[in-house]
């Protein structure tokens, strides 16, 4: 009887609750909270490599090829023959830069311009990619407050909370078949046979209305 009763109260709790939120939100910000951001990362994908490489890219180009300028100056000053150490040829070499003869002021400059834009435009794009993402979901998230608000009022705002209700139902429906089922297959596995709670329940009515429900009872009722 109380295992009735508790199978009961949680399904009616998972009906009603979802039925409330619903009529609540509104079958508008009910669409629009579930695209809302997976819109706003593919947006922000689609538009961090341009608004980084103008807007992003030309504030942080000076700074990173100025220090990075600096510090191979200073690190082939300081070795012998005035050349750049093998590590950093290596690194050239991956990028397809030549460091034969002497270091020149014109061969740090190569190397700096030529090292650093991959990661120039790789700090650019993750940059704007927030900035974007963030700008983005707050523009959305004003928008569907303001159109919300419009369809908040007369015969257009009572279907728009009814048809929330209403969806929210037949997903709450759903979500209550997997609990019936989950609960139906884990009481005929061994793991609770011998417990009496089990043993004596039988579902409640609407637990027994909900199972019929359950395509998986429907399909073997043929």
């Amino acid at each position: 009887m109380f295992l009735n009763l508790f199978i009961e109260l949680i399904l009616i709790t998972v009906i009603v609750g979802g039925s409330c939120y619903g009529y609540k939100k509104g079958v508008f910000m009910m669409v629009v909270g579930r695209i809302r951001n997976p819109l706003c990362l593919l947006l922000s994908l689609s538009l961090c490599g341009f608004v980084g490489e103008v807007c992003i890219a030309p504030l942080i180009r000076t700074p990173i090829i100025s220090f990075l300028y600096d510090f191979l100056y200073d690190k082939a000053r300081a070795v012998d023959s005035f050349e750049l150490p093998t590590v950093l040829k290596m690194l050239g070499a991956v990028f397809g830069i030549s460091f034969d003869g002497k270091l020149t002021e014109a061969t740090v400059d190569n190397a700096v311009r030529s090292l650093s834009e991959p990661f120039i435009d790789l700090i650019s794009r993750a940059v704007a990619f927030i900035i974007v993402f963030i700008f983005l979901k707050l523009s959305i998230k004003l928008i569907t407050y303001l159109a919300d608000s419009f369809l908040d009022h007369g015969i257009i705002g009572i279907l728009n909370h009814i048809s929330g209700a209403v969806i929210s139902v037949f997903v709450s429906v759903l979500f209550a078949i997997v609990i019936t089922t989950i609960v139906d297959y884990l009481f005929r596995t061994d793991i609770f046979s011998g417990s009496r709670l089990v043993r004596d329940f039988d579902g409640g009515p609407l637990y027994r209305l909900i199972n019929k429900l359950n395509p998986l009872t429907l399909l073997l009722s043929f």
